[in-house]
């Protein structure tokens, strides 16, 4: 894949050292410091800016990888590339989002960085978690490349709106919806024993679409899962298309 973040704390390396992170000697601090503030619970968060749907971002910064983020989600990354490195600096430095992409899709989620386990000062190299905020679609047909910034990928997208999409209750498809979730946590039960608690955890309190989103980033790390799948999630602005298309690949898992 093009990018060097792991799902779930995977990846390797220990950056091309080169320099890609900022030194600790001298300039400006703040992207430290927030970086420091991350890493302990007692210090308060960083407030990102709240960025409303159909906002047009000239210049989003994308970690591209071969996996795919959902709003709610936390993933976690470990970040060793140069290009890399100076993404996540930015965006500290800036309190921004950047971009988590699938390589082979022009749909991505806004991702905040929620959590820093450890920063080097010396080069950036850092491992983080990440939480999805709101999905976006590429609008550029082409990602500009930021050679200042050893290749970082930059790009315009339109960011959606997945509120428009929410269920209202005591409607049919809320009532579907709800059958579905049900369901899907029963075949998920049965299909692998290892992902009882994991089901359980997200689905106490999730409404359809989170519960959905969540389905779909647990289910995406399966490599026998098909890339075209995994992307057809990713655009996919119907949560009850969406769970219906995860009851039809379970069920098909099962047969």
């Amino acid at each position: 894949g093009d990018g060097d973040g792991g799902v779930g704390g995977g990846g390797g390396g220990d950056g091309d050292g080169d320099g890609g992170g900022a030194s600790s000697r001298g300039g400006d601090q703040s992207w430290v410091n927030n970086a420091r503030a991350h890493a302990f619970p007692e210090s308060p968060p960083i407030q990102y800016p709240t960025i409303e749907p159909g906002t047009v971002l000239m210049d989003l910064p994308l970690f591209v990888l071969n996996a795919t983020l959902f709003p709610t989600i936390r993933m976690p990354l470990r970040v060793f590339e140069p290009r890399y490195r100076r993404l996540v600096k930015e965006c500290l430095e800036q309190r921004r989002p950047f971009g988590l992409i699938h390589q082979d899709s022009r749909f991505g989620c806004l991702a905040n960085i929620t959590h820093v386990s450890s920063m080097d000062e010396r080069d950036g190299t850092s491992s983080i978690e990440v939480t999805g905020t709101r999905r976006f679609r590429v609008t550029d047909s082409h990602a500009a490349v930021d050679d200042l910034n050893f290749g970082l990928s930059r790009t315009r997208v339109t960011v959606l709106d997945d509120s428009i999409h929410d269920l209202e209750a005591a409607t049919p498809e809320y009532d579907e919806a709800v059958a579905l979730q049900a369901l899907l946590t029963e075949k998920m039960v049965q299909w692998s024993s290892s992902s009882r608690s994991l089901v359980h955890s997200f689905e106490n309190n999730a409404t359809p679409v989170q519960f959905a989103w969540n389905l779909c980033f647990f289910l995406s790390q399966y490599p026998s899962v098909a890339v075209e799948e995994r992307l057809a999630w990713a655009a996919e602005p119907d949560p009850l298309v969406l769970l219906r298309r995860l009851a039809a690949l379970l069920e098909e898992r099962r047969a």
